[in-house]
């Protein structure tokens, strides 16, 4: 098949890491696809697959040449290189791709990656009205708390279904949890913004506690943090350690004995998923999104704690600071989860969507 996927911007970040990790998949699966993504917000680069290729559509992302150019120049792309089906990620790649499908007959699958709250009021109107009219081919959601925060607004829907985010490595992970008088080691990785909530996570950590907090991501609020730290004095306590590359991400998930994630709200984390599979110990907010990502069969993955109080999370941590908790890797519930998050069942899941919409 000729697959092509859209995604808004390039730029190292989720729903870019979901796309790329999709396309090659599919093109050690044979599929010819396209990743097409409407500008370069910053210059990534990506090993790819034989099968696939990048596509920008812009030459720049100015406001004036995203309003005006995308919609035309991807009907002009598609008219000349016209694939079976088409997966758009984010809401903006879904709107212009859905319109841009309908002009030019191609079929198009929107994925929606964060819970519908979270867009603005215009994308919900834009969003509802083209899934009302049939605009979608179908409809992916990366949790079932996504699609539950849809459905009041949605017509029935033929192809609507729930398929997580995959996550898989060949890093050998092998440290265990550091004993006796070490610090505990919290390790947080996402965009230093507001939905992260790494605020929270900095004013749970006090100067008398055993622990040593690194946060990775760079972000507008690396300043806020900065300073919270000084008035803190919580230097010798949190680092930020700005960006990281894969390979030393994974490292430091190796070396970590807890890995924190107090979002406000989330998809489906990829920073999380990371750390599920490396076995570390995770500590998450107690939202819908969070929890259904942790939990399986009734069994949580680590700790759901609610985000009312950073003081509940300072106690949290000097407990297990006291006894630090062991790796759960080879659990039961860690195969569980593995298995759940693996790359085969997100491509396999993926390739029989194409197929039966292309069909």
């Amino acid at each position: 098949m000729k697959i092509h996927l859209v995604v808004t911007q390039l730029e190292p970040a989720g729903a870019q890491k979901v796309a790329i990790d999709l396309a090659n998949g599919l093109g050690e699966k044979g599929h010819l696809v396209t990743v097409i993504f409407f500008f370069e917000k910053v210059p990534v680069s990506y090993d790819l697959h034989a099968n696939v290729s990048i596509h920008i559509l812009l030459e720049s992302g100015s406001f004036l040449n995203k309003l005006l150019g995308t919609l035309p120049k991807l009907i002009h792309f598609w008219k000349n290189n016209t694939p079976d089906v088409c997966l758009a990620f984010t809401h903006y790649a879904n709107i212009y791709s859905a319109i841009a499908g309908k002009q030019v007959g191609i079929p198009v699958i929107v994925s929606h990656h964060n819970e519908r709250r979270t867009y603005n009021a215009i994308v919900r109107k834009v969003d509802q009205f083209l899934q009302n009219r049939g605009y979608y081919a179908g409809i992916v959601y990366v949790s079932q708390t996504t699609g539950d925060s849809f459905s009041p607004f949605y017509r029935e829907q033929d192809h609507e279904l729930v398929i997580y985010n995959s996550f898989e490595s060949d890093h050998q992970f092998g440290s265990e949890a550091k004993r006796g008088s070490e610090p505990l080691k919290i390790l947080n990785i996402g965009r230093l913004m507001p939905q992260k909530n790494q605020q929270f996570l900095v004013q749970s950590i006090t100067p008398d506690m055993n622990v040593e907090l690194k946060i990775v991501g760079e972000g507008p609020e690396k300043k806020i943090l900065e300073e919270l730290i000084k008035i803190n004095g919580l230097e010798r306590k949190v680092k930020l350690l700005g960006k990281k590359n894969h390979s030393e991400i994974l490292t430091l998930l190796d070396e970590a004995d807890v890995f924190a994630m107090p979002s406000l709200f989330e998809g489906m984390s990829i920073a999380l998923l990371e750390a599920i599979v490396s076995g570390v110990y995770t500590v998450v907010s107690d939202v819908p999104s969070q929890r259904e990502t942790v939990t399986c069969e009734g069994e949580i993955f680590g700790e759901v704690l609610p985000i009312d109080s950073p003081s509940r999370w300072n106690d949290f941590f000097k407990k297990l600071s006291q006894a630090k908790p062991g790796k759960l890797r080879g659990s039961d519930l860690h195969t569980k989860l593995v298995s759940r998050y693996s790359k085969e069942k997100f491509v396999e899941k993926y390739e029989q969507l194409f197929q039966s919409v292309a069909s």
